[in-house]
């Protein structure tokens, strides 16, 4: 007797698999949960201000291990901060789920601070997606 397997049941990398070999039952209205948790170990202070930030506490419904199989993806809302000289890749971005960034601006006569919106998204293999912000002032 063959038993049909669910989504909820199985690692995220399992479930792609088994369900090429139709062993995971397909269920569209099916939908992860995720819940993300953003810790900026500071959240202000004088420039240049370096910050990591930790998603420990994120959790999702479609893995026991959401620091190993979920996908994070960072804006750190600092589009002037250039870009890599090795990759060419914008130091506005981020990947993984412990990260940082120098936030160093350039401000205009009388502005005595500055706001960045950081925006972690956080996505499983499914392509369920939640996103969570913090604001920080430098």
């Amino acid at each position: 007797m063959s038993e049909r397997l669910s989504r909820s049941s199985l690692p995220i990398f399992a479930a792609g698999f088994l369900a090429t070999l139709g062993l995971l039952s397909a269920n569209p209205s099916w939908s992860g949960t995720i819940d993300p948790v953003l810790t900026p170990h500071r959240a202000s202070g004088a420039g240049p201000l370096a910050v990591v930030f930790d998603t420990t506490g994120t959790t999702a419904s479609t893995t026991s291990r959401p620091f190993h199989e979920l996908d994070y993806a960072w804006n750190f809302g600092d589009p002037a901060s250039g870009t890599w000289q090795t990759t060419g890749r914008s130091r506005d971005r981020g990947r993984g789920p412990v990260t940082g960034h120098v936030f160093e601006p350039d401000f205009e006569p009388g502005e005595a601070s500055r706001d960045f919106l950081v925006t972690l998204t956080v996505r499983d293999a499914d392509g369920d997606m939640a996103s969570t912000t913090t604001t920080i002032t430098v």
